[in-house]
């Protein structure tokens, strides 16, 4: 008999799907463009398990000790399931993201870059990156400062000296919005984000800038409707965590 929260899960990723879906329409798209990461930190590898039984593969992570103890818990469907930090990295743990994660979605200064690409180059593996840029000049928020000319200025070349890194490929960007009661509040946020994944393209044509990771469980369609490739999804898939 199915559990619960397999039951639950179900459920939700259902209705998720349809939203993602009707989203895609929406704005022109297909509903296959966009990529569901579920958001799992917090959540236990057997809610993990459900969720991989139904279909979903691509797991979003902040803590890599956290998400070590799940790889060990899920080592049985490993192949099956690909791992996306999601969170700011401390230098001090690029070790575990280098050897056991596929996608960082959280670059968000130089010294991490150096760092896991040192340990990448030691495990002879890439990794698929995303800069993560802040749009608000929030204190709270993470990211290469990119509210403003001047900071986007200093921001662009900093970009410019990680993209040598052989072992990042540098494949899009990631934005956090600010928190709001109206997901319409982070329209905005989106588009913007969307406006220098082009200005990127053109500074940077070498350079894949494929995909833009924006939006949650609380926003997610608005997100896709500006052009998000990834969204990022947990309590609106798994349940408070």
């Amino acid at each position: 008999m199915m559990t619960t929260d397999y039951q639950y899960i179900r459920r939700n990723f259902e209705s998720i799907s349809e939203r993602i879906k009707r989203a895609a329409f929406r704005s022109g798209r297909e509903a296959h463009e966009i990529r569901l990461i579920a958001v799992s930190k917090k959540q236990p590898a057997e809610k993990i398990l459900y969720a991989q039984e139904m279909g979903i593969v691509n797991f979003g992570e902040n803590y890599p000790e956290e998400t070590l103890e799940k790889i060990d818990e899920l080592k049985n469907i490993a192949d099956s399931i690909s791992w996306h930090m999601i969170g700011h990295l401390q230098s001090r743990k690029t070790k575990i993201v280098a050897a056991q994660f596929s996608y960082i979605h959280s670059i968000d200064n130089l010294h991490v870059v150096q760092s896991l690409s040192s340990e990448l180059e030691k495990s002879n593996r890439t990794i698929n990156g995303l800069i993560e840029l802040n749009l608000t000049g929030e204190a709270s928020k993470t990211g290469f400062p990119a509210w403003s000319q001047e900071h986007l200025i200093r921001t662009i070349d900093s970009i410019g000296s990680m993209i040598p890194f052989r072992r990042i490929k540098v494949i899009g960007l990631m934005t956090m919005p600010p928190l709001s009661d109206n997901p319409e509040d982070c329209r905005p946020i989106y588009q913007k984000l969307r406006n220098l994944q082009t200005q990127l393209s053109n500074t940077f044509p070498d350079q894949q800038w494929n995909i833009l990771s924006m939006g949650t469980s609380f926003d997610f369609e608005v997100a896709i409707e500006e052009g998000a490739s990834m969204v990022r999804i947990g309590e609106a898939i798994f349940g408070p965590r």
